[in-house]
Parts: C-alpha cells; structure tokens; sequence
C-alpha cells in the first residue's frame, strides 16, 4: 500500500502496488490491520505514536530441539537467580519465557531483547539483525547454563521479529489506562480485552506502569471508528488506545475478535455506504457467536 486519497470525511481509494504495478481500489468502507496504523496514515489522519519505551520491547522467537526434562517452572527460578547475579548476557531480560511444543524434545524461546523505534525502516533493519546475532549468543549460554538444554541445537529463527506496539488510530472513542483501571463501563463493546496492561519493559520485563489486573473489559465500538473520516475502521493493536494500554488489547485473540467486529461493520456499510449503527452491528457479531460480555 503506497497511498490513500480522502475527500469531505471519508476515504474515498487506496493505491498499491504489486507485480509492477500501480492499482488504485476503491471502497464503500476499509479497515486498517496494518498493526501500525499506516492506512490511517497515509490517509493523513491522526494518529498516535509512542516513544521507545512505551512500544515495548522488541525480540524475536527461536526454536531449539534436544531439550530434556524441560520444567519452566523450575527453569523460570534459576533463570531469575542468574538475572539478579547478572550472569545473563543481557541483562534487560529478566524472565524466562519459553514452551515446550506438544510432547516433543521442542521448546520455542523468546529470551531476546532490544530497544528501539519500529516505525523507522533503518532502526527496524538495526533491530531485525541485532536480535538474530543474540540468538546464537543465547544457545550457547543456555547450552551452559541448563543441563535440559545441554545438547539442544537450533532448530529456527522466526522470520519477523515481534513488534508488540508501534501507531495507533486517533479514534472516536480511546481506550486509556484509567479506563483500564477503574473499569470505566462500556456502551457499545465489539469484543473483549484484558485489563491488565504494562508488560515487556525494555529496561526489566515489566514496565514502571504495570498494572496486574485480573478480568475482562469490553472493547468499545468507537475504539474501532478512526476519526476524521466515517468509513476507516481499525482492528488489531493499531485500533483506538493509549500505546501504555497497548498490552490489554494486542494479543491475539483481541486482535482476531476487533478484527471480526471491524469486518463484520465494514461489510454491513454496503451498499448504504456508512457505518452501521450499533444495534446491527451487535446483531450481526451474536448471530456470528462473538463473545461481546
């Protein structure tokens, strides 16, 4: 996606390019699940960005076979006792975070860290290959350090690192920590969220802002609504929200629910051309077997 032309409040087309070509497609509605708003950006909407250590950490995942007697909860308490003797390469790193695959000698690891703007081609380019460079460095630590991962041996690296929040959408209705917090009441909610927030700090694995809450709040329809124009929807973590509120919403299931609803609106938008009231929209997401409460 190059470009989006917007007149009198609303998109009218987006260009993009593929197989050495310019296309330009126009639409009755569109939703952005770019992950980082970029449709509404190209738009020349507003939207919000946060500083590095409100994006959160950057990693990236790896998987290693030949692991023996894998236990995290045994292997999350000596990691923890290495991290406060500083004895992990990286020291911003301070929880374990790895899964055994199924009943296999498997185990996915996200143990890489660093810090950066994801929003900047060069950083993302600087990141993408510093983070591989760690994985080696961890395999061999690890290889020392753990008897279960004495004789492992990587088995991949994940193509794309893990960006966890980059731009949202300035929307109709912004989810915010305070919202979070105090469990503001939601009118219109499209899907479910969690409420705790504040997760992969980029300095210790939880932010200065954590907040472990238990529970589940609605996700607004007008989190959904980007503003300035009545035909842009958002789902996944580039929908309306505070980027420190960023870890209630971004996981996948929210992401698949928000974008459910936002495709559901978007399809009820023709051939009227605007967006649906709630109470279709509702309809449409119960008939579907969306969990809204």
């Amino acid at each position: 996606m190059t470009g989006a032309e917007a007149e009198k409040q609303r998109l009218v087309s987006i260009r993009c390019f593929c197989m050495g070509r310019t296309e330009e497609i126009p639409a009755h509605a569109f939703v952005d699940t770019t992950g980082d708003a970029i449709l509404a950006k190209l738009a020349g909407l507003p939207v919000h960005e946060g500083n590095a250590e409100e994006s959160m950490t950057k990693t990236v995942l790896f998987k290693v076979t030949g692991v023996k007697n894998f236990d995290k909860v045994l292997l999350r308490e000596k990691f923890a006792r290495l991290c406060i003797e500083k004895k992990f390469p990286f020291p911003e790193q301070d929880l374990f975070m790895g899964c055994q695959l199924g009943n296999t000698d498997e185990v996915l690891l996200n143990l890489s860290q660093i810090a950066g703007n994801a929003l900047d081609r060069e950083e993302l380019t600087r990141m993408d290959v510093a983070l591989r460079e760690q994985v080696f460095v961890i395999l061999k630590w690890l290889q020392k350090n753990f008897s279960e991962f004495a004789e492992c041996r990587l088995a991949g690296i994940a193509p794309k690192i893990g960006i966890r929040a980059g731009r949202t959408i300035d929307a109709e209705t912004m989810i915010t920590c305070a919202d979070l917090l105090q469990n503001t009441p939601v009118e219109e909610p499209v899907a479910l969220g969690r409420r705790r927030f504040g997760g992969h700090g980029i300095y210790r694995f939880c932010n200065p802002w954590d907040r472990e809450i238990s529970g589940w709040r609605g996700i607004p329809y007008g989190a959904l609504k980007a503003r300035g124009v009545n035909n842009l929807l958002a789902g996944g973590r580039a929908i309306g929200a505070e980027i420190q509120a960023l870890s209630a919403i971004r996981m996948m299931p929210c992401c698949m629910a928000t974008g459910h609803a936002a495709g559901a609106a978007a399809a009820l938008s023709v051939p009227a051309g605007v967006l649906p009231p709630y109470a279709d929209l509702r309809k449409c997401l119960l008939k579907q077997n969306a969990i809204l409460t």
